[in-house]
């Protein structure tokens, strides 16, 4: 319907003042109780909190501004990620895999801890 409205249809790129931002805002909550809930960095209060994390595609120019697309940011699978470099060569502790349920906050920090010197080591990674 915006589309077809001439005054809030998309309007060529090459004319100033015309934009797609994208945008994600947090959405924080109390509990840990949500799907798809994961402990992101609020840059605003400079810590960690439980939230989503909404990521919007605006479209914007001198006389509108409306939302295009929208969708929650998916946590990553860690343990797809283990996998994967487990696969490639990289060592992942026993102990701390056999305890990745038990212990999910220690195997997160341990995964991710992996995940960033295999990114160090083999640039090809980072495109998981």
């Amino acid at each position: 319907m915006l589309q077809q409205n001439e005054h809030t249809r998309f309007k060529p790129p090459v004319e100033a003042g015309r934009a797609l931002p994208v945008d994600n805002t947090l959405l924080k909550h109390y509990y840990q109780c949500f799907d798809q809930i994961y402990n992101l960095y609020d840059s605003t209060d400079k810590r960690y909190c439980w939230a989503h994390d909404l990521v919007t595609l605006h479209y914007n120019d001198e006389q509108t501004d409306y939302p295009v697309y929208y969708q929650l940011w998916d946590p990553p699978d860690w343990e797809a990620v283990a996998l994967f470099l487990m696969e490639k060569g990289f060592t992942v502790n026993k102990d701390k895999w056999d305890n990745r349920t038990q212990e999910p906050q220690k195997w997160l920090n341990y995964i991710r801890t992996r995940y960033k010197l295999g990114c160090k080591k083999h640039p090809g990674i980072v495109g998981l």
